[in-house]
This record gives structure tokens, C-alpha cells and sequence, in this order.
């Protein structure tokens, strides 16, 4: 049975998600007019990433899934197949949009396949095959809250905050620096530690009065606004837009991360008797999947339409945007989710 809660927070992730290459067009344009609207929203949106990567952890972890070595692998694969089919769909539609397809293109899009990494959106992919793949190993540890913990530790220190310290000044800035770019952090225990934190949460969130929530909630949007602040301070100062905290382990995003999932996240919160509410989020949620496989064809359209440029010179262009991708892309997604064969490369 779903979990309504989970829902809510898959609907929030792919709105974030697609709030990170509808300001990326702002970004683009380098208007520092705009420049406290674009950094908000432009570093707020890699919140979503990481909500994703916490959602796989809490479902595909979960005591109550049986998550044996053969389904971990098959689930694995599904993956990476849909990583190889999107990255060839979206090989042969920049071939399109560049002027035709033809038969003397198909031996470089068959080398492409091989050596490009694809779309921009699609890495996701293909971290989610690596970390699926370790699933029956770590599976174990993660059923033990203390185990989990002594995994979260490093995650916290070697993802999040040596990162983002090596960004301020102090007498031996360099040499945190140099010792981050060296042991590099992100690749070995980064978004494993986003997947193990969403189990975390997920299965011991408990004991979290209002006030305790409301707590978290403040904190995260405290250091939040630090690092945003802070982003804007150098943006103007460089003259150009700073991106470097444009990052899920950016200190403040995981914060905010940790504070959706104790304030939503309801392991007991299942789907009982149909209701409007129910019904509607669990239809957002079961097309989040598609939207982030197609809402970059819909941002393509709306550029070419000249839609983008005309909302440029606005604030408030980037959540009319944003709005505008988020619609289009859900009704794509529904409709094709009504085709058997389609519908499994939706997810």
C-alpha cells in the first residue's frame, strides 16, 4: 500500500528538480538585476536532488521490501536501461533540433551513446544503478539505527561540511581545500549518504513533537539563508552569478532536506479509503517520474517559442516558468502512462 506522505514529498522533489533548469536560464543570462530571486531559487532547487536520492533509501531499504540480491539487480538494470534508451532519445531529438536524422548519423549516435554522459538530468540514472547494485550488501547495517548512524557521521563531515568550509576564508583555507579535491568525498560516501539518510529518517522519525519540527525547520532555514546570502555577497562582488553553492550538500539544502522528511515523512501514513486529497497526490506523485524524464523537450519548446526570453527580464518569470513546465510535463506524462509499452519507460 502507498504511503501518502511519501507522495508529498516525491510531488515536492520534482518540483525542485525542475525549478533546477528553470533557473538555470536566469543563470545563463547573467542579469545580476535579479540577482537575490535567481541565487534563492537556483540553490534552493538542488533540495530536490537530494530529496530524490532519500525517497530511493527509504523505499528500496525498507525491512518491509524484500530486496533480494536478484531483485536488486533486476531493478538495477531497469535503470540502466532507462538511462541508455533516454540518452539515445535525447541524442536523436538534438540531432532533430540541429537540422535532421539520417543514416550516416547512426555510427557517431552509437559511439555517443557509449562516450557521452547524455542529457544533463540523466546522471541520476545511472547513480541509482550503482547504489541499487549495493542494496543486498549494506542492507544489514541499514537495518540497525546505531550502524546507520556510524555511516551518517562520515557523510556529514566529508560530503557537507569539509565542502563548504573549504568556500570561507581562514589561515589554512588551502589546505582543507587541497585534502577535499584530493580525497574526493562526494564519489565515494555523497549520495549513498543522501540514501541512507532518507532510510533513517524514514524508519526511526519518531519522537518529533511540533516544536521539535518547527526547531529543525527554523535551523534549516537559518543556514540556508546564510549560504544564500553569502552567494549573493560574491555574485555581486564577481560580477557574475556565484554557483559553487548550487549543490544538494550544500550544509543549508541538507538541512532543509532532513527538515521535509521529519516534518512529511509518516511511516505510518499509508493510503486508506480513496479521498480527493489522497487521489490527487498519489496521481502527481505516480507522474513525477515522467517529469523528469520530459520536462527538458518542454523547456526546448517553450525556448524555441520564445516563451523563455520574454519571461527573462522578470523575477517573477522564474516561477511562471517553472509552473508552466510543471503542467505541460504532467499532462505528457498522464497521457503516456495510459500506454502499457510506455508507460515502463516512465518509470
Amino acid at each position: 500500500m502507498r504511503n501518502k506522505s511519501l507522495d508529498k514529498i516525491r510531488i515536492i522533489a520534482i518540483t525542485l528538480v525542475v525549478l533546477v533548469h528553470t533557473s538555470a536560464q536566469w543563470v545563463s543570462a547573467g542579469d545580476l538585476h535579479h540577482v537575490y530571486a535567481t541565487e534563492f531559487s537556483n540553490i534552493i532547487s538542488f533540495v530536490g536532488v537530494g530529496i530524490f536520492a532519500m525517497l530511493s533509501g527509504a523505499l528500496m531499504l525498507s525491512p518491509a521490501k524484500k530486496m533480494t540480491a536478484g531483485r536488486a539487480c533486476k531493478k538495477a538494470f531497469h535503470f540502466l536501461f532507462l538511462y541508455f534508451f533516454w540518452k539515445g532519445f535525447y541524442l536523436c531529438f538534438d540531432r532533430l533540433m540541429a537540422g535532421g536524422l539520417n543514416a550516416s548519423d547512426i555510427k557517431p549516435l552509437m559511439l555517443s551513446l557509449i562516450r557521452e554522459r547524455g542529457y544533463y538530468h540523466l546522471w541520476y540514472l545511472a547513480m541509482l544503478f550503482w547504489i541499487i547494485l549495493l542494496v543486498p550488501l549494506i542492507r544489514q547495517g541499514c537495518e540497525d539505527k546505531k550502524t546507520c548512524m556510524m555511516y551518517l557521521i562520515p557523510f556529514a563531515l566529508l560530503s557537507v561540511i569539509l565542502p563548504a568550509a573549504a568556500y570561507f576564508d581562514y589561515p589554512f583555507r588551502y589546505t582543507v581545500s587541497d585534502f577535499v579535491n584530493t580525497l574526493d568525498p562526494l564519489y565515494y560516501v555523497g549520495y549513498l549518504g543522501f540514501f541512507i539518510l532518507g532510510h533513517y529518517l524514514y524508519e526511526w522519525n519518531t519522537g518529533w513533537n511540533r516544536s521539535k519540527k518547527f526547531t529543525v525547520a527554523a535551523a534549516a532555514a537559518v543556514t540556508f539563508a546564510a549560504f544564500w546570502l553569502n552567494a549573493v555577497k560574491r555574485s555581486i562582488g564577481q560580477g557574475k552569478f556565484f554557483t559553487d553553492f548550487s549543490t544538494p550538500f550544500n550544509p543549508g539544502c541538507v538541512l532543509i532536506c532532513i527538515a521535509v522528511f521529519i516534518c512529511i515523512a509518516d511511516k505510518a501514513g499509508k493510503a486508506g479509503a480513496a479521498s480527493k486529497e489522497i487521489s490527487l497526490s498519489e496521481r502527481l506523485s505516480r507522474g513525477a517520474f515522467g517529469v523528469y524524464m520530459l520536462h527538458p523537450l518542454v523547456l526546448v519548446f517553450l525556448t524555441r517559442r520564445n516563451v523563455v526570453d520574454t519571461l527573462l527580464p522578470n523575477a517573477w518569470g522564474i516561477p511562471v516558468l517553472l509552473l508552466m513546465i510543471l503542467i505541460i510535463s504532467y499532462v505528457i506524462s498522464m497521457i503516456l502512462n495510459l500506454i502499457p509499452g510506455i508507460k515502463k519507460l516512465l518509470g
